[in-house]
């Protein structure tokens, strides 16, 4: 434990690290206070409990199929939105970044003191990634606290030489950061598998402590999925897939054996125009990235990061919590607060997850955001390790340098984050807004083009429309009438059709009314067509299609009964 007496430059080094964490977190509730407009809140996150509130209950929702992932976060998202609050959203889910700080603090405040301790809530809080979910109707803060709660219990576990309350409690929070994002999946394999590392660790070795140890990491699996179990058992149900949808190929499900088969030609013409590559094949063939390029990107995610923008992982780190971390092992002190083990095992877990996540799947910063507190913990006693190896340092030339060095460190590593901070103000521009210079109509239309032509749709349209929905991106909230998602069903009507009445008739079949269609992607479509799809796609486009209302590239049609030749032609034939 490290004991270190408070001097005066402790106390207003402790000072000046409150300030800038206090104007932080003004500043981050300054962002937060504007209306939702980022995607996945739009599109899952607040979508998914406003239809439950319309219901009364949980629904299936075969047609989003976020629906069917994990909810424990967006439940809490159900009172503000009863209210007709959906601001308020974004500071529940702030409250689980408050919450995380307060374990990295007092887990550095036990090991270190109160000074370091500031430090690492500072870097958490200001971390680029950590301020942009910070200020979004997210579910990610929930699962960073939920793992870190977790794998503190389980470091806890260690030292009080396996206390069994400390693996239930660590069991408990893996199974919440299970229910809260699927994510969570990757955090519960690894530290089952941590378990009896931990515990043949702290016993001697033999084959009664090893069966010990792989009953306790029986255990807490079990108990984890019991916390989990009303989301598999739900997922059963609906489906017959406990974590629906993935491992479709695994469980049976009902999806699966619901829809009329295609001819093979069709299904492989569609599955080739509207499925998803393997995300190692988007950087090779998207991205024209080399193979040396793609084994970097566990690296790269620390360097390159930037939001928005799939290619660069769509955010942003520190490249110091590359750099700081080394030092937290390099050089080697037996001195240092954290014991070696806890050491490596926070490394191993991030390494671990680091490395499941871009074997599985497309990394985004977000998805990899439960390492962060761990990568912290290591900076900080990198940086404490370096600021030991300067107090050694006799001469007075040395110690100026190494005083140089060090406070260059920590201007660096925070200037870098205020620089993303000043940039997210520009962005997100929270002044006009709260200044009433925009009305939220007009500031919500400023990021998303198509909300006065739902807003349209809520006023105009009766109750019993059922709107198709074409490369909207899935961002339904604002649309209070039935809107499903078909740019699938679109192909594959057109595919299947002879004639434009055909694809009029195939969507009347499914009960819809109107369309709602971003009209510059709708082209780029048409223009991947053959020459015969592409007659019967503009033909049913112009003849079929009503405009009511636009905005910019967003247009909401309607579904004539019968075809007739418009006034507008929206599209051409040729290529």
């Amino acid at each position: 434990m490290y004991k270190g007496r408070t001097s005066k430059v402790d106390i207003l080094l402790n000072i000046l690290l409150s300030v800038m964490i206090i104007a932080l977190l003004v500043c981050i509730g300054l962002l937060s206070w504007v209306p939702p407009v980022s995607r996945d809140a739009l599109t899952h996150h607040l979508l998914v409990p406003k239809i439950y509130l319309q219901h009364g209950k949980m629904v299936e929702l075969p047609q989003i199929g976020f629906s069917y992932y994990p909810m424990n976060l967006d439940l809490l998202y159900i009172l503000p939105l009863y209210f007709g609050n959906d601001i308020l959203p974004k500071f529940i889910h702030f409250t689980f970044g408050l919450l995380t700080a307060g374990l990295i603090f007092g887990f550095l405040k036990k090991r270190f003191n109160v000074t370091y301790a500031l430090l690492g809530v500072l870097m958490f809080l200001s971390m680029p990634i950590i301020i942009k979910l910070s200020t979004t109707v997210y579910v990610d803060l929930g699962l960073v606290f939920f793992t870190t709660a977790a794998l503190f219990y389980l470091i806890k576990w260690h030292e009080s030489c396996c206390a069994s309350k400390y693996l239930i409690f660590s069991a408990v929070f893996c199974g919440l950061a299970l229910g809260t994002k699927y994510n969570g999946l990757v955090t519960f394999f690894i530290l089952s598998v941590f378990v009896p590392v931990v515990y043949l660790r702290s016993h001697p070795t033999g084959a009664a402590a090893q069966r010990r140890a792989v009953g306790w990491a029986v255990t807490y699996a079990l108990v984890a999925l019991l916390i989990f179990s009303p989301w598999m058992i739900r997922n059963v149900y609906w489906t017959g897939n406990p974590v629906f949808p993935l491992y479709n190929r695994i469980f049976r499900t009902a999806s699966s054996t619901t829809q009329k088969p295609l001819p093979a030609e069709v299904r492989q013409e569609i599955e080739a125009r509207t499925g998803d590559w393997n995300h190692i094949a988007v950087r090779r063939i998207v991205y024209k990235e080399s193979w040396g390029e793609i084994a970097m990107v566990p690296l790269r995610i620390f360097l390159q990061g930037k939001d928005n923008d799939p290619k660069y992982f769509d955010g942003k780190l520190n490249p110091f919590l590359l750099l700081l971390p080394i030092f937290a092992f390099f050089p080697r002190r037996k001195d240092l607060p954290i014991g070696h083990f806890e050491r490596r095992l926070l490394l191993y877990f991030v390494l671990l997850f680091l490395l499941i996540s871009f074997l599985r799947t497309s990394i985004r910063i977000r998805y990899i955001v439960p390492v962060l507190p761990a990568l912290i913990i290591l900076s900080v006693a990198g940086f404490h390790n370096l600021v030991g190896i300067l107090k050694t340092v006799r001469t007075p030339m040395a110690v100026r340098c190494g005083t140089t060095i060090a406070a260059t460190i920590v201007l660096i590593l925070f200037g870098m984050n205020t620089i993303y901070l000043v940039d997210q103000f520009k962005l997100v521009d929270p002044f006009s807004y709260l200044s009433g210079k925009l009305d939220r109509e007009t500031y919500i239309t400023r990021f998303r083009s198509e909300y006065p032509v739902m807003k349209y749709a809520n006023i105009h349209l009766g109750g019993g429309s059922k709107i198709l929905g074409l490369y909207l991106g899935n961002r339904r909230y604002y649309c209070d009438r039935d809107i499903i998602s078909g740019e699938d069903i679109l192909t594959r009507a057109v595919l299947l059709a002879s004639g434009v009445d055909e694809v009029r008739q195939s969507l009347v079949d499914r009960g819809f009314t109107h369309v709602m269609a971003n009209l510059d992607l709708v082209r780029q479509w048409v223009a991947t067509l053959n020459g015969r799809e592409r007659g019967i796609a503009v033909g049913f486009i112009n003849q079929c299609l009503k405009a009511l209302d636009t905005n910019r590239s967003y247009v909401l049609y309607e579904l004539k009964s019968l075809p007739a030749v418009n006034q507008d032609i929206v599209l051409e034939s040729h290529g």
